[in-house]
């Protein structure tokens, strides 16, 4: 996955909720509106589904990162902040405030195969437990376990879509039962098994460019 994993418009015609999954990523969002002018935010990785109401007449650009990006936030107040944002050059800007830590990259990568053990990762990566630990922790902010729970939650949230039996769901991503499937989909995504599998924009969020 490259650093910039998915580029993305939205034009506002008039206020509104919208919907936003848990998916691993930052996102860096330009917004330009007649009342506030110009501005930009930085999207940090998400513990759960979030609401975000925006307003009318509002135009958004974002890119999506690499869950393994390293944003460097001086570099990037000094690019965006007392200069006019020009839109065109956002992704080159992007590319020279941001990188893809190849460890992390490597480490993410076990974490979310949800079938190795917490030690199995650091072994593959060849480092201790603490280590992992440390590091994942201090680069993404989100511990290793979390990294695991997202994965899971992403994968079982797309499986019920396709096959919305709950045993199935619950046997094939390692969930105790029926009850901790629903309880884990409710924890990330506010949606119960059944609402997941009847949500075709939901469905289209989740398979959007992403962690899993």
């Amino acid at each position: 996955m490259a650093l910039i994993c998915k580029k993305w418009e939205f034009i506002s015609s008039e206020s509104q909720l919208v919907e936003i999954a848990p998916d691993g990523c930052r996102d860096i969002i330009f917004s330009i509106s007649k009342d506030n002018g110009e501005s930009f935010h930085i999207y940090e990785i998400a513990n759960s589904t979030d609401e975000i109401t925006i307003d009318a007449d509002v135009f958004l650009l974002g890119f999506r990162l690499n869950p393994a990006a390293i944003i460097d936030y001086n570099s990037m107040r000094k690019l965006f902040l007392g200069d006019k944002i020009k839109i065109d050059n956002m992704a080159d800007n992007i590319n020279e405030i941001a990188r893809i830590d190849e460890n992390i990259n490597e480490a993410l990568h076990f974490l979310g195969q949800g079938n190795l053990k917490i030690e199995t990762c650091a072994k593959n990566l060849g480092v201790s437990v603490r280590t992992m630990q440390r590091e994942v922790l201090r680069k993404t902010g989100k511990t290793p376990i979390f990294w695991q729970q997202l994965a899971r939650a992403r994968k079982s949230a797309k499986s019920l879509y396709l096959s919305p039996d709950l045993t199935e769901t619950a046997y094939d991503y390692g969930y105790s039962d029926q009850s901790h499937l629903n309880r884990e989909m409710k924890r990330w995504f506010n949606k119960t098994p059944l609402q997941i599998a009847q949500d075709n924009d939901f469905y289209k969020m989740l398979c959007a460019p992403a962690y899993f």
